[in-house]
């Protein structure tokens, strides 16, 4: 991370303003209490659906929602979910399958039902190639990063939405992903900014009907895996969200910005109903693996 500098005068300036400064009142409005829907759809078959109310940046407990009545609506079936622990629902018999819309209809007591509409997108990115280049080179500051290069081809017509990660291996069955950054044009036209979250995502426009070369520098010798995701529409956009609010939301003495308020498609509340899959890819390193 570049380190700016401030001149003695300015920096002495700003501790005489801060130190005669008066103590003032500020009301803030009160936030709105609706219901946190927390649901993702895998093409796998698999979903996770979690259900709470809003809670402080503050604090450490989440108050979970063990009393709804939590439907999913598709093709004239209805599937209920029931709670099983810790805000969690399920129910064995519902296998979420790409290409289908879902709806969503939540009812809790004392509070509005909550509503939303989503599917699994059936999309999926060719990858021609996958390149880790180890311990790659010397970034500007002096730092030793690795690289990992994914050429991608865009198959199929319309506005397709994508995201990639890379992970290394924890343990015997466990995983974790790497905090990654890119400045590929396909990436940085998304986000705008040098950030390091542990997923990146990026769209088909600036390579429709062609290919292009992703380039995601870490700084680890470390990579196991590849991971890209085919994210909906909706799904896009609550990770860009999460992403530019992660970044936003740490104080910065430098910079002036709010928070971005993170995307929700859940109607009477607030959080997320989206479907994606996923394509996981083994690298080794140094080396190129074709496909």
């Amino acid at each position: 991370m570049k380190i700016k500098f401030i001149n003695y005068k300015t920096l002495a300036l700003l501790l005489m303003v801060i130190s005669c400064q008066e103590q003032i009142e500020i009301s803030l409005p009160q936030i709105n209490r609706k219901p946190v829907v927390n649901c993702w759809l895998n093409a796998n078959g698999s979903y996770i659906f979690h259900l709470s109310f809003p809670t402080s940046a503050n604090s450490d407990s989440i108050q979970v929602i063990g009393s709804a009545k939590v439907l999913i609506l598709s093709d004239n079936k209805v599937d209920t979910l029931f709670h099983t622990k810790n805000g969690f629902y399920c129910n064995s018999s519902f296998s979420p399958s790409q290409g289908k819309p879902y709806k969503l209809e939540v009812k809790i007591d004392n509070y509005n039902n909550l509503y939303s509409i989503d599917s699994i997108p059936q999309t999926k990115i060719n990858i021609s190639a996958i390149e880790f280049r180890k311990n790659y080179k010397i970034d500007e500051e002096g730092d030793e990063y690795s690289e990992i290069r994914v050429s991608i081809t865009d198959i199929h017509e319309g506005n397709d939405y994508f995201g990639i990660s890379v992970q290394s291996k924890n343990g015997e069955n466990g995983f974790y992903s790497h905090q990654i950054t890119s400045y590929s044009p396909e990436i940085m036209n998304e986000l705008g900014i040098e950030t390091y979250p542990n997923i990146l995502v990026f769209k088909d426009d600036l390579f429709e009907n062609t290919s292009t070369k992703l380039k995601i520098r870490f700084y680890d010798d470390k990579a196991s895996y590849v991971k890209i995701y085919s994210f909906s529409f909706d799904a896009y956009k609550y990770i860009k969200s999460w992403i530019i609010h992660d970044y936003t939301k740490e104080y910065d003495f430098w910079e002036v910005y709010e928070p971005m308020p993170l995307f929700s498609n859940i109607e009477n509340g607030y959080g997320i109903f989206a479907g994606y899959s996923s394509q996981l890819f083994e690298v080794y390193p140094d080396s190129t693996i074709t496909f």
